[in-house]
């Protein structure tokens, strides 16, 4: 089982978002169907979100795999490719996906250049979205254990 080198206690909260076992499509309906799941399981943060903490369980492994990088983005300072892969263990070309993904769930992130390559630098999450944050720091090591994850 990897470990993941995260703190347990953190300055911020942080949070992505979740769904059924359901893929996030480019279709409105479907996603229409996860914005319904993800109030049900009291991931949004809007105060009317009607959230029954729903079981994390429930969640998708490819959004627990995005919660869990969103929080380590938020988490730890000056996240790259490299350090993520530390991490968590995943290879590098899961971790480019997911990225690639995260603005798709309405996350804010931004590619920070820090040095004269390009590729160095770091990544900053900006922005939840609609998403509450509070949610995945709650959730945190039930979602590490969903992937087999062990927090140091």
């Amino acid at each position: 089982m990897p470990s993941i080198k995260i703190p347990q206690t953190t300055a911020q909260t942080t949070a992505l978002t979740a769904a059924k076992k359901l893929p996030l499509t480019e279709n409105t309906d479907t996603n229409e169907h996860h914005l319904e799941t993800f109030a049900r399981a009291g991931i949004l943060s809007h105060p009317d979100n009607g959230g029954t903490n729903m079981s994390v369980d429930n969640l998708n492994p490819t959004f627990v795999r995005r919660l869990i990088v969103a929080h380590l983005i938020h988490s730890q300072p000056h996240p790259c490719v490299p350090e993520l892969m530390r991490l968590t263990g995943w290879p590098r070309r899961t971790l480019q996906d997911i990225l690639k993904a995260l603005p798709g769930l309405g996350l804010e992130l931004e590619f920070v250049q820090d040095g004269i390559r390009n590729n160095a630098g770091y990544y900053q999450l900006n922005s939840w979205g609609a998403i509450d944050p509070q949610w995945v720091e709650q959730h945190r090591f039930e979602l590490y254990r969903l992937l087999d994850l062990a927090p140091d």
